[in-house]
């Protein structure tokens, strides 16, 4: 099953699993406060907003079981600037 999952999400499949998740969720949240704003009626702008925010923090976030290869550990330090 962890196979499957890192192949259809990548790596950090459980932060994107729930990335999703909270997308999908955030999504219809979103669609009504733009309908209600559309119609001129009160609008929950919070709700949709934090779950939006929370699927994008979560789609940027990596798995604390996720480990750095040698490699990228060492691209990593090239890329930084010299003091």
């Amino acid at each position: 099953m962890t196979d499957f999952m890192k192949k259809i999400l990548g790596i950090n499949w459980k932060t994107n699993l729930a990335a999703v998740a909270a997308f999908v969720m955030g999504v219809p949240a979103a669609v009504v406060a733009i309908t209600n704003w559309a119609h001129h009626e009160p609008a929950d702008w919070r709700g949709a907003t934090v779950a939006l925010v929370v699927a994008a923090g979560l789609a940027c976030a990596k798995d604390s079981s996720t480990h750095s290869t040698a490699a990228e550990v060492q691209a990593a330090t090239d890329k930084q600037p010299s003091k």
